[in-house]
């Protein structure tokens, strides 16, 4: 399979948690013969690392915003466009998979325009995090289902609709 793995963050830059999480699942599939590319976000040139395409954003965007939520989507603009010429130059990829919030806008990015399947991975949300502002009655787990995405129903455990439309 070839398979893009999109975050923030990746080693030996981060030696834990985000980083070390894309690290070690990136030697697994590789090590099983799969093609594994990463996109960060990350100021960082292409690099070939024992078989694992790590694919930098070399420049950022020179705009500021007035507030942190849209500096964080100015921050993508580069990464989406990296991802653009990636899927032409290396794609087409089997899946794409977002690890954190920070690379899920660039994942919408792909699974919108591309087609693909798109599986996130959000690390950290386990209780106590951030000063407990997380409570144990916020989280959740979702069954994925083929054919699920495009609009279609899935159902969460206990029997709740997610997602799709109502009609």
């Amino acid at each position: 399979m070839k398979i893009l793995q999109i975050a923030a963050e990746v080693s030996p830059v981060a030696i834990y948690g985000v980083g070390s999480s894309v690290e070690e699942l990136s030697k697994a599939r590789a090590v099983r013969g799969h093609d594994v590319h990463v996109l960060t976000s990350a100021k960082r040139p292409t690099e070939d690392r024992d078989g694992i395409i790590v694919h930098g954003v070399g420049a950022e965007y020179p705009f500021q915003a007035y507030n942190d939520y849209l500096q964080g989507v100015l921050d993508d603009l580069p990464t989406c466009e990296k991802l653009v010429a990636l899927w032409e130059s290396a794609g087409p990829f089997d899946f794409v998979m977002a690890h954190d919030w920070a690379g899920g806008l660039v994942a919408q990015v792909a699974k919108r325009t591309f087609g693909c399947p798109l599986v996130a991975m959000l690390h950290g949300t386990q209780v106590g995090r951030s000063g407990g502002a997380v409570q144990e009655s916020a989280g959740a787990r979702a069954e994925v289902h083929p054919g699920a995405h495009h609009g279609r129903r899935s159902r969460a455990p206990g029997g709740s609709r997610s997602g799709g439309d109502r009609g």
